[in-house]
């Protein structure tokens, strides 16, 4: 009997020894998989995320880049409608003058942009209103000399809160620099036109 259990508990021996193997080596296979398995679910969730952010900002983007563009055709609108100065306080008594309806559309993009707009943004939106707004007073009705140089004043007021709002937009999108221009290069533009 001792001659047949000596190989029989060699053979389990050796069975449990090899099991024990192959469950040690497959408990370590299965760990380092685990651990390759959460890495690359972290590498994906953060590859996803990054892709996630730079997609809002595309967007959000987009969307300021639209509004800031209808913002900027709507100021220099109404900032051309106010030429010429001599007439602009009579045409803005008129509810259906083209300078009341381009000021109404000035006011619409500001209201849009003021959502997307940082601080420094918003508070030149705020002087370009208070410009715009400016045009329907007349605190010089009595002094002719006075309102002529209160029409120059509000015109030159108006160009210089857009210009500001446009540099403060260029620089919120990372657009190039706005070039000014002095008086050689609008009449240059004329002298081209056949002007």
């Amino acid at each position: 009997m001792y001659e047949l259990a000596l190989p029989l508990v060699v053979a389990l021996v050796t069975v449990a020894g090899t099991l024990a193997g192959v469950w040690l080596t497959q408990g370590n296979a299965n760990r380092r998989e685990d651990v390759r398995w959460e890495r690359e679910s972290e590498r994906v969730a953060s590859e996803t995320e990054l892709r996630r952010m730079d997609e809002h900002r595309t967007w959000l983007k987009n969307q300021r880049l639209a509004a800031y563009s209808g913002l900027l055709s709507a100021a220099n609108a109404f900032w051309t409608s106010l030429i010429p100065l001599n007439d602009v306080l009579e045409r803005q008594d008129d509810p259906k003058s083209e300078l009341n309806g381009r000021r109404s559309i000035l006011f619409s993009a500001i209201g849009a942009c003021r959502l997307l707009a940082d601080a420094q943004l918003q508070g030149a939106l705020h002087a370009l209103s208070d410009a715009a707004e400016n045009v329907g007073h007349r605190p010089y009705a009595d002094d002719p000399s006075r309102e002529s140089a209160w029409r120059h004043e509000l015109f030159d007021e108006v160009g210089e809160a857009t210009r500001r709002v446009e540099d403060l937009l260029r620089a919120e999108l990372e657009l190039p620099e706005r070039v000014p221009h002095d008086a050689r290069y609008w009449l240059s533009l004329g002298k081209s036109s056949g002007e």
